[in-house]
């Protein structure tokens, strides 16, 4: 193939992947935006855009004197002024949404505008995850294949799930995660000679201010940059911490401590998990029928069974490491918290910021199995079809189907009883109205 021909294939392989993306982009906001399930952003995300109103109106962090809504967990009373318990990212970076809603005469103490304005940004954050997820499997693979693999990705799993539910505060976490993944998947691909560590900093402090257990990843980003450049690492950190020291002033001006409460749930709560409790956990992240990371995205499973059988060359990629580090960081921090199922919701939800991780072990085990030609057609096809489960499973199932919700209240759910993650006769991505019944009425006294 000459030079030209071959640069006009590589222009129509972009256009392709290019319409891969705006039809799956399309057909992802659409999902969300459409689901009339709406009781998951009226749980911990509801307080956000409320938040965010009191700081347009009022310049203060404090909701004294708005209409709360009916769920006491949101909320608590310190120093006599009343605050939302929940990380300040969010609220920071849903203003422009909240400011261009009030404009128009629209109030977030009305729960239908809320519930509406959700589903939009999470919608948006559905969007910008499947662009930045292309772009990062780009640096392993064609347009084509990289577009399918990230519509894949986006569709069908707890991306679309949970960030398509409601606005959670991984929504936001996630798409700086990505951002910082990208940067460093461009410059060890050779795609990119910057490093760019204030970005990085900037980023890594961005995900941890939406969700303080985004700082897992920057534990392996610094180990990696640190053996790249230690002037870049020192540049990434003082960025970070800068940053930091601002949250800590602000933190003990408004509530005289030196962080929010939220930000140090999840080290209290691991202290006091025994190894039965993380045994089980561990179970039910994985391969269990509640949470299970590989029964809700099971195309893991083939990605998983790739990285074995090209480890001696994924190895020697310092890419590799980052992700695996940061899901097995992942995994045992969520493992060990006391409500590791976390609650009312669907499938993987507490793993979902680590699926950018992920990401990275698709494309590079991707790239290695591609060597074996003849291996990667029944890899490809059934890859494709575990796919198509997992998008009937999180796009389907966990935002049209009533009864998943209801799982969650039933007699025998996670949330009533932690036991019941392991029971196989009522698995929550299964539910239906006759399932429910059978549940309580075995249950009834």
């Amino acid at each position: 193939m000459s030079i030209t021909n071959f640069a006009l294939f590589f222009n129509r392989a972009e256009l392709f992947a290019f319409a891969i993306l705006l039809f799956s982009g399309f057909c992802a906001y659409q999902i969300s935006v459409c689901s009339p399930i709406t009781a998951y952003a009226a749980m911990d995300p509801r307080t956000s855009t409320l938040v965010a109103q009191s700081l347009i109106e009022h310049g203060t962090i404090r909701v004294d004197g708005y209409k709360l809504p009916a769920a006491p967990w949101l909320f608590e009373v310190r120093n006599g002024h009343t605050y939302s318990i929940y990380p300040l990212g969010t609220p920071l970076l849903v203003l422009p949404f909240v400011g261009a809603a009030l404009s128009q005469g629209r109030d977030m103490q009305d729960d239908k505008v809320d519930f509406r304005l959700q589903k939009q940004v999470g919608g948006l954050t559905l969007l910008a995850f499947m662009s930045l997820a292309y772009l990062i499997l780009r640096s392993f693979g064609d347009p084509v294949t990289s577009a399918l693999i990230a519509a894949g990705w986006t569709l069908g799993s707890g991306v679309m799930s949970t960030m398509g539910a409601a606005l959670w505060s991984v929504n936001f976490t996630v798409i700086f995660e990505c951002l910082v993944v990208l940067i460093l998947t461009r410059y060890f691909t050779g795609k990119s000679n910057r490093l760019r560590p204030l970005l990085l900093g900037l980023f890594l402090f961005s995900a941890y201010l939406c969700r303080p257990s985004a700082a897992l990843l920057a534990i392996p980003s610094a180990i990696l940059v640190w053996r790249q450049s230690k002037v870049a690492v020192i540049k990434m950190t003082a960025t970070f911490l800068t940053l930091l020291l601002g949250l800590c002033v602000f933190s003990l001006r408004e509530f005289g401590t030196w962080l929010p409460d939220y930000y140090s749930w999840y080290g209290t709560n691991a202290v006091k998990i025994n190894f039965v409790h993380w045994r089980n956990a561990l179970y039910g992240l994985t391969f269990g029928p509640a949470r299970g990371i590989f029964v809700y995205q099971p195309f893991l499973l083939l990605v998983l069974v790739a990285a074995i059988l090209t480890f001696r060359k994924l190895q020697r990629s310092p890419l590799f490491w980052l992700a695996i580090s940061w899901i097995i960081l992942d995994l045992v921090l969520v493992s060990r918290w006391s409500i590791w199922w976390g609650g009312g919701s669907f499938g993987s939800r507490l793993l979902v910021e680590s699926f950018p991780g992920w990401v990275i072990l698709t494309g590079i085990a991707w790239a290695e199995l591609s060597a074996f030609r003849e291996q990667m057609v029944p890899f490809s096809f059934s890859f494709g079809m575990l796919v198509g489960l997992a998008i009937f499973i999180n796009s389907y199932q966990g935002l049209y189907n009533w009864s998943t919700w209801e799982w969650n209240g039933m007699p025998r759910s996670l949330g009533r009883d932690p036991k019941n993650n392991y029971d196989w006769h009522y698995p929550q991505f299964l539910a239906n109205p006759e399932m429910i019944k059978e549940s309580k009425t075995e249950n009834a006294p």
